[in-house]
């Protein structure tokens, strides 16, 4: 247990459960108050513990009123493996508004969290040391998050015989909870590491990779573009993420003379069809995970002014997800890097502890798309392992230089600040001696998500893949949809036109400004310039430059010519 931070806790908590700020339970002095054995730890603990049991008991329904220690099995956590230095991962295994449909995505990333730990653990990776993993399911509520990041916090707090080293926090997935969980929590020198590429940047989170929302909007463009579409409307979830996304989305659009006729915001379809009225038959559905799936399903019973939807997923889809969708839908999924170990793991015998897992395969069995070449697994599975092995090289740097040749966790381990954690985990790279194919592609720390996605396609109950894409190009088979209606009237969004329902978003790069002379090629390349999109002024100046380039190249044929068949001069 970090001492230091005691004279914090209360306002990290008392935030998270509901305590009025400036209530303080303790007035420990950092400096007066370092651990010197394993007595004095308890001995504060049992302090700590007595003055504000009350708030916590009634958070937490009481489990911590009477007794110096606890099972840390308890509070919110779905899955325990125990340790005596635990990661925390926070992420949504349920999503809805009642929090009661399974995400199949995070069953995966448990699962993978899981299987790193123990491979973590059978190759005795940290000699002393047992690595421990509990899994709290937050339904996708920021609040609630940061109230179960402290709970976990205190639960290692409280272990006998010895505390546990909460080493870090993995996730949450949305950028909106992470950045709550991680201003909350970073007093008490817990590090908060994403376990997938977040759609853009929380902070003080740290981001495994660097969310790129450009590239990801390329990539349906080009789709868009190789099917033949000319004008979209876009649909984007309520937050920060689907803003991001929608704004790069019209900027990718722009550039490439993609009509976008009218951006609308909601978290329910039913509400924004109407805005869609009168706009192109096509429409492109961003923005959160989950929080997409519902907007598209609930885009059905617009099917009258509807011809085509695309959706943007960051992991896999099965059909179960889209049940009933009768609209034909190209949905773009990120293709994660294949572990043959993890796919072992994953389908292992069935045991009593597994219900979510036995759910998940249940589901799959049940689905005719979801297989391997469809389904395949979440993208997030090699990052989760990724993020576990990064905390598991900082614990073994971390340890080398506070406790020296001991195999035990030395007092001073508990002490380190969020800075030197996070120094840590940012200059040194993940051990991935335990998966070998992690050394294929890079993930370290602070690089820039590059994104490739599989290209599907639901239409008439089948889904079926038909094509690759990314940042640069998409590669499609033969992709048969309704004919693309522009609508009447399609009159395209500018830049100054756009409107966007919140601020929050990041900041994004601009596409460039004035004439294109080039209209969606470029000058390296010998793509032919997309006239359909291109205004009177932009054809003008295309024009004259081709007519400038075309009589320099008249004149210098003709010069060479004269130059070849004048007779020589005598001499």
């Amino acid at each position: 247990m970090r001492w230091s931070t005691l004279p914090n806790l209360t306002k990290i908590v008392g935030s998270a459960v509901g305590l009025p700020e400036g209530v303080t339970p303790t007035n420990h002095d950092a400096a007066s108050n370092a651990p010197t054995n394993q007595l004095w730890q308890r001995l504060m603990t049992s302090t700590v513990v007595l003055t504000w049991a009350c708030a916590v008991w009634a958070a937490l329904g009481g489990r911590w009123a009477t007794g110096e220690c606890v099972d840390m099995s308890v509070g919110g956590t779905t899955l325990l493996v125990p340790g005596n230095a635990v990661l925390t991962l926070l992420l949504p295994l349920h999503h809805s508004h009642n929090c009661l449909q399974l995400s199949l995505t995070e069953v995966q990333v448990v699962e993978a969290a899981r299987l790193a730990v123990q491979k973590v653990n059978e190759q005795g990776i940290l000699p002393g040391v047992s690595l421990g993993l509990r899994v709290v399911d937050t339904c996708g509520l920021p609040t609630y998050s940061a109230k179960m990041a402290a709970v976990a916090w205190l639960e290692d707090s409280l272990v006998c015989p010895q505390p546990a080293l909460t080493l870090g926090i993995l996730g949450p997935s949305d950028a909106a909870s992470a950045s709550f969980v991680a201003t909350r929590v970073k007093a008490l020198g817990v590090p908060v590491l994403a376990y997938a590429p977040r759609p853009i940047t929380a902070t003080p989170a740290i981001d495994l990779l660097l969310p790129a929302p450009a590239h990801t909007a390329q990539a349906a463009v080009h789709v868009l573009s190789g099917v033949g579409v000319s004008a979209v409307s876009v649909v984007h979830t309520d937050d920060a993420e689907g803003e991001a996304l929608a704004k790069h989305f019209v900027s990718s659009a722009e550039y490439w003379y993609l009509c976008v006729a009218v951006t609308v915001a909601g978290s329910d379809g039913s509400m924004v069809a109407e805005a869609l009225r009168g706009g192109p038959g096509t429409v492109v559905v961003v923005g959160s995970r989950h929080k997409v799936i519902g907007l598209a399903r609930d885009l059905e019973h617009a099917s009258d002014i509807i011809d085509l939807l695309l959706v943007m997923e960051g992991g896999p889809l099965p059909e179960g997800e889209l049940k009933g969708l009768t609209i034909p839908t190209i949905i773009l999924q990120r293709r994660p890097i294949v572990l043959p170990d993890f796919l072992r793991f994953l389908h292992r015998d069935l045991s009593s502890d597994d219900e979510f897992r036995r759910q998940y395969l249940s589901t799959v069995a049940q689905c005719d798309a979801c297989t391997d070449d469809y389904f395949g697994y979440d993208a997030s599975v090699p990052t989760t392992i990724s993020a576990v092995l990064s905390f598991v090289s900082a614990l073994q740097v971390a340890h080398k230089a506070e406790c020296g040749a001991s195999s035990d966790m030395c007092p001073s381990l508990y002490n380190l600040e969020v800075a030197d954690w996070e120094d840590l985990l940012l200059t040194v790279p993940p051990n991935i001696t335990t998966f070998p194919e992690l050394a294929k592609t890079s993930f370290q720390i602070g690089d820039k998500d590059t994104p490739h996605y599989t290209v599907s396609i639901l239409q008439h109950g089948n889904f079926t893949q038909v094509g690759q894409a990314d940042m640069s190009s998409a590669v499609l088979g033969k992709v048969v949809i309704p004919e693309p209606r522009c609508g009447s009237p399609c009159s395209c969004l500018t830049r100054d036109q756009t409107s966007f329902t919140s601020s929050a978003a990041a900041n994004i790069t601009q596409s460039s400004s004035g004439f294109n002379i080039f209209s969606g090629s470029n000058w390296w390349s010998w793509d032919l310039p997309v006239t359909g999109g291109t205004n009177h002024g932009e054809m003008a100046v295309y024009m004259t430059a081709f007519c400038f380039v075309l009589i320099i190249f008249l004149t210098s044929g003709m010069i060479c010519t004269y130059n070849i068949l004048k007779p020589p001069p005598r001499d």
